[in-house]
């Protein structure tokens, strides 16, 4: 793509669905809905801090019914980065990828971008998102007429960064719908 991207794809994997849930891994894609081009991948495991917030038992008992390339894939966060340095490496990944005032979008946002943020707040770093440049992947969903089993399925589910790329070409392909009712995406 000639010059930065317009939108960011976010998804997370946590030990929990709090607001201030551990993070143990972070994945984001840049795309542009308008060209449909989407960038590489990022994946970061983190190591949760859970001085500031313990695991759900509910949220562990999940990741174990889990298959098991998801549960490998976010078993290394023992070994990843700090939070502090996970939302450095996403920070400079936004800024190498995206324009400065890109959109950042999650599905749902009230739980990515929310959590994101909190962790972000936690180690004491600014967000490099706006605070009005969060977008829904659901409401776009909503509005292409489609549901869930329309969406691009990820290489390897509860992968973040696999998720995010899924999400950001069903973003493309959703805007397409709706940009360019009737012809196929």
């Amino acid at each position: 793509m000639t010059g930065l991207f317009p939108q960011l794809m976010l998804d997370l994997e946590t030990l929990s669905s709090e607001p201030n849930a551990p993070i143990i891994q972070i994945g984001a894609v840049p795309f542009a809905l308008a060209t449909g081009e989407i960038g590489e991948r990022l994946t970061i495991n983190v190591r949760p801090d859970f001085s500031k917030t313990p695991p759900s038992l509910s949220t562990v008992c999940w990741w174990m019914k889990q298959d098991e390339a998801a549960r490998l894939s976010v078993a290394r966060s023992e070994l990843g980065k700090s939070p502090f340095d996970a939302c450095l490496e996403f920070e400079t990944f936004a800024r190498e990828n995206c324009a400065s005032k890109f959109e950042l979008w999650a599905m749902p946002p009230e739980f990515d971008c929310v959590i994101l943020a909190n962790t972000f707040r936690s180690v004491g770093l600014s967000l490099p998102w706006a605070y009005n440049k969060t977008r829904d992947l659901r409401t776009l969903e909503a509005l292409a007429g489609s549901s869930s089993a329309g969406r691009i399925k990820a290489d390897i589910p509860h992968d973040a960064g696999s998720d995010a790329e899924a999400q950001a070409k069903t973003a493309v392909m959703y805007w397409r719908k709706i940009m360019a009712p009737g012809i196929a995406a």
